[in-house]
């Protein structure tokens, strides 16, 4: 796919991790009704809530957002109202995150937020359930040394084998090692650096995902999503093994891919959530499997990020309509306008653009 990206013009023209937790929290067997406005709830959607409850992990709902921070909510697999209580909710500053524009977490399940900070920085907190209030972060890495620039794009892990990657917008992306956490920390040199082979490349977003590293190139007015199926190797100039591209990728798609390969693409252009079965076979030009409308919303939804968890529950972030829904069994989602299961709004929610759900074992 190398001439695709190549004959493509300067004017023309991928918030979630999953990862199971030890720490004890016990789920509910029947959905509450304090998440909800005056203690209201909808039948239909405590019916499908009460459904996944029962058979499923306990799992917390992250929101980040430039404008909000990094907020937190318990039980994401019944939360519904438009005034839900946010469980955590961290302080920012910029002895800590300031403009978070991206979070993961690593096989430990230690969360890394990148953000303006400082310069450009990852900040590192050991647990993710205790990001909240004015703490400091465990570690922060930053400083010449790391190469972060002042305006990070994006972020992604390998967990398999304990690299970060850190993409600067306009620019290189590094690489580093946090196979021994505690030296991951203060003004690091990357052990890598790479950088796409095209004119102006824009880095917007990452993910990593069955061994392949997927990022977003948002140059001019569209996007095209750019796969590297051996990320190991990347150091210097270099060219993508594949090219994913849709005529409707406008240049602010976020992307997930899930367990079950599903490329997961929200297009706010379109209002729509797009979903690519097989990612890990996808090249050139692609149809959706399903192409996803929000039915019954105030306003017209601009999905910003989509993420299927492990329980095969939809979570999409609406950067217009200032909430997060739900669709709890994505799997028998078909093209066209569905009404979401569940509505997940708060006053802390504003312009959100990314989402992170951690599950939680039950013991």
């Amino acid at each position: 796919m190398k001439s695709l990206m190549k004959n493509r013009g300067a004017g023309v023209a991928l918030f979630a991790a999953l990862v199971a937790f030890v720490p004890v929290a016990n789920i509910l067997a029947e959905p509450t009704t304090a998440n909800t406005p005056e203690g209201e709830t909808d039948a239909a959607s405590v019916e499908s809530t009460k459904h996944e409850a029962e058979d499923s992990s306990p799992a917390m709902l992250f929101v980040i957002g430039p404008n909000m921070g990094f907020v937190g909510f318990d039980n994401a697999e019944t939360l519904s109202g438009t005034k839900v209580a946010v469980t955590s909710e961290l302080k920012l500053g910029r002895d800590t995150v300031l403009q978070p524009r991206d979070a993961v977490l690593d096989s430990r399940g230690a969360l890394y937020l990148l953000s303006s900070a400082n310069g450009g920085s990852v900040a590192v907190y050991d647990n993710p359930l205790t990001a909240t209030g004015s703490r400091a972060p465990d570690r922060i890495v930053f400083g010449d040394k790391t190469q972060i620039s002042r305006s990070p794009s994006a972020i992604a892990i390998d967990r398999e084998n304990d690299l970060l990657y850190v993409a600067n917008t306009m620019s290189d992306t590094v690489v580093f090692d946090i196979s021994s956490p505690e030296s991951f920390s203060g003004d690091i040199a990357p052990v890598r650096t790479f950088d796409v082979d095209v004119s102006q490349f824009k880095p917007e977003q990452m993910r990593f995902a069955n061994g392949s590293l997927y990022m977003v190139d948002a140059r001019g007015g569209t996007s095209d999503i750019l796969v590297f199926d051996e990320p190991g190797e990347l150091q210097g100039k270099v060219s993508a093994n594949r090219v994913i591209t849709h005529a409707e990728f406008d240049n602010k798609i976020g992307i997930d891919v899930d367990a079950s390969d599903r490329l997961i693409v929200s297009v706010r252009k379109l209002g729509q959530v797009l979903i690519f079965n097989n990612a890990s076979k996808l090249d050139g030009i692609a149809s959706p499997d399903v192409a996803l409308s929000i039915a019954d919303t105030k306003v017209q939804p601009k999905p910003s990020y989509a993420t299927i968890d492990s329980h095969d529950r939809l979570f999409v972030a609406d950067a217009n309509g200032n909430v997060a829904f739900s669709f709890d069994r994505a799997s028998e989602l078909a093209s066209g306008k569905h009404r979401p299961d569940r509505t997940i709004g708060s006053r802390e929610l504003s312009a959100p653009n990314r989402l992170l759900v951690v599950e939680r074992a039950v013991q």
